[in-house]
């Protein structure tokens, strides 16, 4: 893939990151058997899901990337309970099975763009595990639309980084040749993470899928490897100052529409 990643997925994974942690926190204020499941965005990659491994606390993690096996999978569930009592999985939206049907896909047809409208791996897997009598209870965060617009989760590096970005598209679009072009991030080699931009075919981009690298996928859902979280955890250090009205609530801009 030509760009290192898209503006906007530090913050992301910084949301689902700390939701992780947090949700983890507590269903551990009980001792009592549970399983928790997260499920995030991620039709073909597992980004998103991977980077709640940056918590340190995910027993189990689905991806898109791994043909979901519902017997191996069941088999390490029991493994963690039978250990902890309690497991956290992470799912991505866009887990499939071998046959490469979803786990669970919406009733609707598709979302325009001929895709299938996916929701619900998470509850199919709880009922996978309840079914199995593998846990007496398990419940499901469905992070839908939050993950995406939570403002006050930003992760600082992915703002100030979206704004150079953005500086310099709008100095390059003063160019007429920059038509159909586009700016990608490339990282930089180095102990301390910094990044560089540069231009390319909007093509070589639109309509690619980057997934998470098969080496950096642990084997038996066991997460990501040190190399995949070298990579995530510089993206999401940070917290931006949130401006709040007197109301106690972050302040935005009014759509234009809505005047």
């Amino acid at each position: 893939m030509v760009t290192d990643h898209c503006p906007g997925f530090g913050s992301a994974a910084k949301f689902v990151s700390t939701t992780a942690l947090q949700t983890w926190l507590d269903a551990n204020v009980y001792t009592r058997q549970d399983v928790f499941i997260l499920e995030t965005m991620g039709r073909d990659a597992g980004w998103l899901a991977a980077s709640a491994c940056v918590s340190g606390i995910v027993d189990l993690l689905v991806l898109p990337e791994v043909v979901f096996d519902k017997d191996l999978f069941l088999k390490k569930v029991k493994e963690v309970m039978d250990k902890k009592n309690k497991c956290y999985i992470v799912v991505s939206e866009g887990a499939r099975f071998a046959d490469g049907t979803y786990l669970a896909a919406g009733d609707a047809k598709n979302d325009g763009f001929g895709h299938a409208i996916l929701g619900g791996a998470g509850n199919a897997i709880k009922d996978m595990i309840l079914e199995a009598g593998l846990s007496s209870r398990a419940k499901v965060q469905d992070l839908s639309n939050a993950q995406r617009c939570h403002a006050t989760e930003q992760s600082l590096t992915d703002v100030e980084e979206s704004f150079r970005l953005g500086m310099s598209a709008h100095m390059h679009s003063m160019n007429p040749s920059f038509t159909g072009q586009m700016v990608g991030v490339k990282r930089i080699e180095g102990e301390q993470y910094d990044v560089e931009f540069f231009t390319t075919a909007a093509s070589n981009v639109a309509n690619h899928v980057k997934n998470v690298p098969a080496e950096w996928i642990l084997a038996d859902y066991q997460g990501i490897s040190k190399e995949a979280l070298a990579y995530i955890q510089p993206l999401v250090v940070g917290q931006p100052v949130i401006l709040y009205s007197e109301d106690g609530l972050p302040r935005f801009v009014k759509p234009y529409y809505m005047d």
